[in-house]
């Protein structure tokens, strides 16, 4: 997976050795979008030998090179938006938890944040749990009758341990508060209302920008053209736009079809 940090360094990794939880980013197929996004990520020259890595792992590189960055770049937003290769954004260090008593459920959990292994998860539960204002939000959550069937067994090493394994069995999840990720929403999943996440088929590649070019450059040299043109010349062009034969041989051959 790519995944980028707050300081914008991207890493090409396996998702359980990310260094810290992340949020998943989710293209549905759209490649135009996941192409954006790579590219403010970082710039091509450090983008590139990471991508390639990425394409490497799906067996997709054969016509690929590093001298075509364009092409790399291409390849990879389509398998980043078809989700073939997964981008992750990483959490800061420290967040604020908050509970909502009116969205105490979700009913899906693809955007939760999504952490490597228990030890990453643990480390950062035990963080929030300094927080006062994230500690209200935790006792609020396990007041909550959702989760009346999560108890702290007894016996358990820490809250935040214990926490953590709800998360990584998405029991609970961190969800963005207002689009805000220094703020998650802690709420219980609902595993009946998950829906899968279905991924429409790949659009066609919009036409390469070339194209655009060839018809600027055409409608630059019509617009050129000089005022004063010669007899033949214009001959030609009244022809062409009257859609009639312009010499005596053509137009013999046009009477001959006509008379057939």
């Amino acid at each position: 997976m790519l995944l980028i940090d707050p300081g914008r360094t991207v890493a090409s990794l396996r998702s359980d050795a990310a260094p810290s939880p992340y949020f998943p980013r989710i293209f549905r197929g759209d490649p135009l979008e996941a192409g954006f996004f790579l590219t403010r990520a970082a710039n091509l020259e450090t983008l590139v030998p990471l991508l390639l890595t990425e394409l490497r792992l799906l067996g997709t590189i054969q016509r690929l090179s590093p001298s075509l960055p364009v092409l790399v770049l291409q390849e990879a937003a389509r398998a980043v938006a078809r989700g073939l290769i997964q981008v992750g954004v990483s959490l800061p260090n420290e967040a604020i938890l908050i509970f909502r008593h009116d969205d105490a459920v979700a009913r899906r959990d693809d955007g939760s944040v999504r952490f490597p292994g228990l030890v990453v998860a643990s480390a950062f539960m035990a963080r929030c749990l300094g927080n006062p204002v994230s500690r209200t939000a935790v006792d609020a959550t396990l007041k909550h009758p959702r989760g009346a069937r999560h108890q702290l067994p007894n016996g358990a090493d820490s809250l935040a341990a214990w926490l953590a394994s709800l998360l990584l069995r998405r029991e609970l999840g961190l969800f963005p508060a207002n689009g805000d990720k220094g703020g998650l929403r802690l709420a219980w999943i609902d595993h009946q209302g998950t829906s899968t996440i279905t991924v429409p088929p790949e659009p066609p590649p919009p036409p390469p920008s070339v194209v655009a070019q060839i018809i600027q450059a055409v409608e630059n040299a019509l617009a050129d053209l000089p005022a004063d043109i010669s007899a033949q010349a214009q001959t030609l062009i009244d022809a062409a736009e009257a859609g009639v034969a312009f010499c005596e041989e053509c137009a013999r051959a046009a009477a001959d079809s006509t008379d057939a």
